[in-house]
């Protein structure tokens, strides 16, 4: 780390929707329970929760490729990867560098909202985790490193965030599923719309003030501030306990992360960059193993996602799990540095 720079800390979003315990909590709000309304078929489908070991890249990624990290956390529902006590026991990272973090810690006053599956109520409350950095980079477990970066890479030199993305005009058709939202809530003569990305970016813009544009973020690691959600939902609560109040996604929801980058970039001046660099797979963006594999050798972008593993043939899956392995062989324990079928 820089002589005289604020630490900069990562954390990692994770779930095992395979574990039984999970599964069975998820059964019992999908239709509702209690006061929660039912989920939408998309927030609920299983490969929104699936888990095949992706998070033991990023974490490897991470201490291969940005040493300056202070303290790597993973915010879980009652769970915990087994590669974290694997990657302790090889030596591979201190436990005081690899820190779980429940739900229930993080939500505190609120969490009579738990449980929660929905991926916008959680980032909406990494701002809670106690002890983290005022600087901290946000991935999802299906996010790396793909090559070497530093602070810079992620945080201006006084702190502020450095934001990726695509600078996007609200659409009308975000408008018409609003109004389509209220018709179907107030009046349920209409089906509720899907519970989509951009249309959760365009709220979260909208709510920092941004009413032509708004930051359309793609799966790369996202710097953030800690204070600035922080202090937003401070100031509106009424917004932060409506964000938490769904079980699942839900097309009323913003999302938190294009919020904090709209504040950043309006009232800070935080330096927007245009698109990540990166690799992205998924199983729509290669027609076969050879072709996802000559994308995944390419170590030019800086960054990295591989999405939906579970939508792949076995054997694809099992080539691509090989050569990650491979590339960050030098920080997984030995047991996991054969791909996994």
């Amino acid at each position: 780390m820089q002589k005289g720079a604020q630490p900069v800390d990562a954390v990692i979003t994770w779930v095992d929707g395979g574990d039984p315990v999970h599964r069975a909590k998820r059964e019992k709000w999908h239709d509702g329970a209690g006061n929660s309304p039912a989920a939408h078929a998309k927030a609920t489908d299983a490969t929104r929760f699936d888990e095949q070991g992706e998070i033991r890249w990023c974490i490897a990624s991470l201490l291969q490729n940005a040493p300056f990290l202070r303290c790597i956390w993973i915010v879980t529902d009652a769970q915990r990867p087994a590669v974290v006590d694997d990657m302790i026991r090889a030596g591979i990272c201190d436990a005081s560098r690899l820190r779980i973090v429940d739900h229930r810690d993080m939500f505190g006053e609120y969490a009579a909202c738990l449980p929660t599956f929905a991926s916008s109520s959680i980032e909406a409350m990494l701002w809670n985790i106690e002890g983290l950095a005022e600087n901290y980079i946000f991935l999802n477990d299906d996010f790396y490193l793909n090559g070497p970066c530093d602070r810079r890479t992620f945080f201006t030199d006084d702190g502020l965030p450095v934001v990726r993305g695509a600078m996007r005009s609200h659409k009308l058709r975000h408008r018409l599923l609003g109004l389509r939202a209220i018709l179907s809530d107030r009046f349920g003569f209409l089906s509720a719309p899907s519970p989509g990305f951009e249309l959760a970016q365009s709220k979260g813009a909208r709510l920092a003030g941004a009413s032509n544009t708004y930051v359309r973020t793609y799966h790369s690691p996202r710097p953030m501030r800690r204070s600035t959600l922080r202090d937003f939902y401070a100031k509106h609560p009424d917004v932060l306990v409506e964000q938490l109040e769904h079980r699942f996604r839900h097309h009323s929801r913003h999302n938190a992360i294009t919020l904090g980058n709209m504040i950043e970039i309006m009232q800070y001046g935080a330096p927007f960059v245009g698109p990540p660099d990166m690799v992205y797979l998924h199983p729509k963006s290669f027609l076969d193993a050879a072709d996802g594999l000559r994308q995944l050798s390419d170590d030019g972008p800086l960054f990295g996602c591989i999405q939906s593993l579970d939508q792949l043939p076995p054997e694809t899956v099992a080539q691509i799990k090989g050569y990650l392995d491979e590339k960050f062989a030098g920080y997984l324990p030995l047991a996991l540095g054969k791909s996994e079928s």
